[in-house]
């Protein structure tokens, strides 16, 4: 979570970004927020954010060929801008190839704009 509290004016433009080991074309992965219905996240080939921030922190000390590439296992989904200030439950289902399904949590607490 590299961007947690959350301000709820930002929440429209807020994304969850999951990143499943080995998750291929026949992955699927939902996002409950809380109670609400499961939304399906969208796979998208992008850097992965946080590759991204620990590069970025040792810029001085990596080589120089050393990036953050596409990855072709990310999933994204944007938060519901309808999210009361306090903390909220994200709950994470990945379903794999093999119709094997993982689930994670993690919490995002939203602020008062």
């Amino acid at each position: 979570m590299l961007g947690s509290p959350v301000s709820a004016d930002a929440l429209h433009a807020t994304e969850v970004i999951v990143n499943v080991f080995d998750g291929g074309p026949k992955t699927t992965v939902d996002l409950t927020i809380g109670k609400a219905a499961p939304i399906a996240m969208m796979r998208e080939a992008r850097p992965d954010p946080l590759a991204q921030e620990l590069f970025a922190r040792n810029e001085a000390t990596k080589k120089p060929w050393v990036k953050a590439e596409n990855s072709s296992h990310i999933w994204t989904a944007r938060l519901t801008s309808d999210l009361d200030p306090g903390s909220h439950t994200l709950t994470l289902t990945v379903r794999d190839e093999y119709g094997r399904d993982f689930t994670e949590h993690a919490i995002v607490e939203v602020v008062s704009a």
